[in-house]
C-alpha cells in the first residue's frame, strides 16, 4: 500500500503524509478479510482518494471546520 500512498501524497501535496497514509490504512482495513485479494490495491487507491478529494474540499469550504 506504500504506492498508494506516495502516488495520493503526489496528487494531495496540502495534505500531510501521515494524513495520507492513516486514509490508505482505514480503506486497507475495509478489505482485510476479501477472498479476492487482486483488486484490493485499485479499491483501496480509490476509496482513498474519494475520502481525501472530501477533505481538501471541505478545507477550502469558508465555514465547514
Amino acid at each position: 500500500m506504500a504506492v498508494v500512498a506516495e502516488r495520493l501524497t503526489g496528487r494531495y501535496p496540502q495534505l500531510s503524509t501521515t494524513v495520507v497514509a492513516e486514509v490508505v490504512a482505514a480503506a486497507y482495513a475495509q478489505y482485510a478479510t476479501s477472498s479476492v485479494r487482486v483488486y484490493i490495491p485499485m479499491l483501496v487507491e480509490k476509496d482513498a482518494d474519494e475520502e481525501l478529494a472530501e477533505r481538501v474540499r471541505l478545507a477550502g469550504e469558508p465555514g465547514s471546520r
